[in-house]
């Protein structure tokens, strides 16, 4: 087993890092015994008013707290009508309010107890989990009340990390420059940046960890989505589905990238299209810088989420908002850069200008994949019995996430906190700069509760 933990070295992290990809690539060589096949049908197309929300087995009607709710109203609607139970806790885990007195306070939006069929969550949520729930959160709340920061920042991005994203901000304007005069050097640099910046933007930002400010939040990622992926297709399919539920086969979608050609995992179902593997790895790194390959595929995995299906046929997405953000994204991905590009090269060079967009998306996807795949898609980080690794969630993200090199800062911004996975799926909301620093209160706490990492 590869040693993951307190791999100081920033070369003892590339070693560890290879090694990951090798693993995952192990896994496609070789088949295997079919251990269990998943049968179990997603209930997350939940019956509930579209103006309820559910959370912890309860029923709410959060439509007069919209525009009081301190997280802003769009991630409220995104989860409008669903078990959004997770979402709840993991958000609040780094508040330092009281979660006792937030509940508290639902109860003026209490409807009703929620049916069974109308529950997503496969978390237990109450009892010795709530408990364990509290302590995180007490310990993550002193580790900031007593830590010497800028207090207006406490858990979001500090101030030198702005300073950070200034300067990439900077370097990809340069970059740009020489990439529409044609100059080949600027496509490895610009795909790098474009992972530093517009990546980490769109990533953090739809998780609220930039700033306060919601709003700001997300016109930060609306500005690296830009590039990536349009906003809503992101939030539905990774801050909803895949951090609720991770690994959960059947709930995180972010598993269905590789029903078609790739296994995650020995226990998946073996088929003789997964040999092929090799040939369509170069269109799949493509295709992930250019938007999640699932929103477009037939598979009923893929309808998870209530408004995950092209929003031209989809009758239950009203945020007209988010259609146009969504279009106008698609506009500038597919069509208005391409054209920019092809108008400065000329037609005569038309193969040269489609190479530049090609191979920028190319090493952009290169680098989505190594740094947001290897954390998960391990044979560790799944269970093989049940598909959860526990039922309380704490534990289950703890055990789902594979860390590497957890104390260096080289890799902290190289992977854009991505090494550091299980701090990030429990507290999403916490910027990665402060990962490093939070280690010792995850491992005392993976100590105190017996829990191995």
């Amino acid at each position: 087993r590869v040693s993951l933990l307190k791999t100081r070295s920033n070369m003892s992290g590339l070693l560890v890092l290879f090694k990951l990809v090798a693993r995952g690539i192990k896994i496609q060589l070789f088949d295997s015994k079919i251990l269990k096949d998943d049968t179990k049908e997603s209930n997350s197309e939940i019956e509930a008013n579209e103006n309820h929300w559910i959370i912890n087995g309860k029923v709410y009607d959060l439509t007069p707290f919209l525009d009081f709710h301190p997280g802003g109203r769009h991630i409220l609607l995104m989860n409008r009508g669903r078990d959004c139970t997770e979402l709840f806790f993991m958000y609040h885990l780094a508040s330092p309010k009281n979660i006792n007195n937030i509940i508290s306070m639902l109860n003026k939006y209490y409807i009703r107890d929620a049916k069974k069929d109308e529950i997503a969550t496969p978390f237990n949520w109450n009892g010795k989990n709530h408990e364990m729930y509290l302590d995180l959160k007490l310990r993550i709340k002193t580790h900031f009340d007593t830590k010497s920061i800028e207090s207006k920042t406490r858990e979001k991005a500090s101030y030198n990390r702005m300073i950070w994203y200034f300067i990439l901000f900077i370097g990809l304007i340069t970059t740009h420059y020489y990439w529409f005069n044609g100059y080949w050097l600027s496509i490895p640099i610009l795909s790098l940046l474009h992972w530093l910046f517009s990546s980490d933007l769109l990533h953090n930002g739809t998780h609220y960890q930039l700033v306060k400010n919601s709003k700001l939040n997300q016109l930060f990622s609306f500005v690296g989505g830009f590039y990536f992926v349009p906003n809503i297709e992101w939030e539905m399919q990774h801050v909803i589905s895949h951090h609720s539920y991770t690994n959960v086969h059947d709930l995180d979608v972010d598993l269905n990238h590789f029903l078609d050609s790739f296994r995650t995992t020995k226990d998946q179902k073996y088929h003789p299209i997964y040999s092929k593997w090799r040939r369509v790895m170069p269109l799949y790194m493509l295709m992930t810088s250019i938007g999640q390959i699932d929103f477009w595929g037939g598979r009923v995995e893929r309808t998870i989420h209530r408004l995950m299906v092209p929003f031209w046929i989809n009758n239950n997405n009203n945020y007209n908002y988010a259609i146009l953000l969504y279009i106008i994204q698609l506009s500038w991905i597919f069509a208005i850069l391409p054209c920019m590009i092809l108008y400065k090269f000329g037609i005569s060079s038309f193969f040269k200008a489609f190479g530049f967009v090609l191979l920028t998306r190319v090493g952009h996807g290169v680098l989505y994949y190594i740094f947001s795949q290897v954390s998960h898609i391990q044979t560790d980080a799944f269970d093989h019995d049940d598909n959860l690794k526990s039922d309380s969630w704490i534990i289950h993200q703890i055990q789902s996430c594979v860390d590497y090199s957890i104390y260096s800062l080289f890799w902290n911004i190289a992977s854009i906190g991505l090494n550091n996975q299980t701090i990030h799926h429990l507290c999403p909301s916490i910027h990665p700069c402060h990962y490093v620093e939070l280690q010792p209160v995850l491992d005392k706490f993976c100590k105190d509760y017996n829990v191995k990492r």
